[in-house]
């Protein structure tokens, strides 16, 4: 009672981590939210009690299940997901995870990821908003110990992994990705490919990094190619920026440009935002394969062709086979 609201905050907030960790989830969930609540109403707040209220907010949303806190926020119809302020729910400080869902959609509530360097699995992590709030499934990897350890009482839902990966700063016990991602998930699956895999390394290590990746397609169980994931973040380092980009093509990845996806901000907010932030930024690579590329995978490109003008009489009616990756494996076939 005699402390100020700040030190106060910090304290109740490793309280309610320490009541977590011994099994009281309500009193853990009444202390995040006191917490969260300092200083309500007041225009303006000091900067470390905010973000200490920021910080109870994101620990609140990690202990809890899929969907408590906000319904189904991957329901773009739902009125309460638009009111809710970002910082809550955003654990980039960049906000990132915003342009990741404009390229899966709003509606995207069935997704996987997998995130490479995972810290504790809150701060920074962008895969907790598609956990959370979007109701996927995924795979956690971090080899720091200290961080594992904070992960393992995170709350999150994900499977984790204390390993380092093939590339990383402990290369020689750095693990496969995708023989990790094969422990946790049908990698044949065609409708459950894994939609975001996010690496959070920089330096060299993150070319290494890149450079393991196992990105060969596999056959998916109705003959689709699946691959190691569709869409890849990758944590902006200038020093790498171009290299990643030119290996990431080699592997049939493909850097979208901004002016591929709306701008949801103006621009000077936007700049003026990042410019503030202190989180990472992601360049965002689709998996765009040629058909070159299909074809060394096993898939018959032959099929995907229109037919020759003296065939259109025989093959008319026939629907032309177009082979292509969704989130959907019904919509890959269509009843005659």
């Amino acid at each position: 009672a005699e402390c100020k609201e700040g030190h106060c905050g910090k304290v109740n907030l490793q309280l309610a981590r320490d009541t977590f960790k011994a099994g009281d989830l309500d009193e853990a969930l009444r202390l995040f939210n006191l917490v969260a609540l300092y200083g309500e109403g007041q225009d303006s707040l000091p900067h470390e009690l905010a973000e200490t209220r920021r910080r109870a907010s994101l620990e609140k949303l990690a202990i809890l299940p899929p969907f408590a806190l906000t319904g189904k926020c991957c329901d773009s119809v739902n009125p309460h997901c638009k009111g809710l302020e970002s910082s809550e729910i955003f654990a980039s400080d960049t906000f990132s995870e915003r342009e990741i869902i404009k390229v899966v959609g709003e509606d995207q509530c069935e997704g996987t990821f997998v995130e490479i360097g995972g810290g504790d699995g809150i701060s920074d992590s962008i895969t907790l908003y598609f956990e959370k709030i979007m109701g996927w499934s995924g795979l956690i990897l971090e080899g720091d110990t200290n961080k594992f350890e904070a992960l393992k009482h995170s709350g999150r839902r994900a499977n984790i992994s204390h390993a380092y990966v093939a590339g990383s700063k402990d290369a020689v016990n750095g693990v496969d990705v995708r023989k990790e991602m094969e422990k946790h998930f049908d990698m044949s699956d065609d409708a459950k490919t894994c939609q975001l895999m996010v690496v959070n390394e920089i330096g060299p290590a993150q070319i290494e990094i890149v450079k393991a990746l196992n990105t060969t397609m596999t056959p998916g169980s109705s003959g689709m190619p699946v691959p190691l994931s569709s869409m890849l973040a990758i944590a902006v380092d200038d020093a790498n920026r171009a290299q990643i980009k030119t290996l990431l093509e080699t592997k049939a990845y493909h850097l979208m440009s901004s002016e591929e996806t709306p701008v949801s901000e103006s621009h000077d907010r936007l700049a003026s935002r990042l410019q503030n932030a202190k989180g990472r930024t992601y360049d965002i690579f689709l998996w765009m394969p040629t058909s070159e590329e299909f074809q060394a995978a096993g898939v018959d490109m032959g099929q995907t062709e229109p037919p020759h003008e003296h065939d259109e009489k025989e093959s008319f009616g026939k629907p032309e086979i177009e082979y292509h990756v969704s989130d959907d494996a019904d919509e890959d076939e269509e009843d005659s």
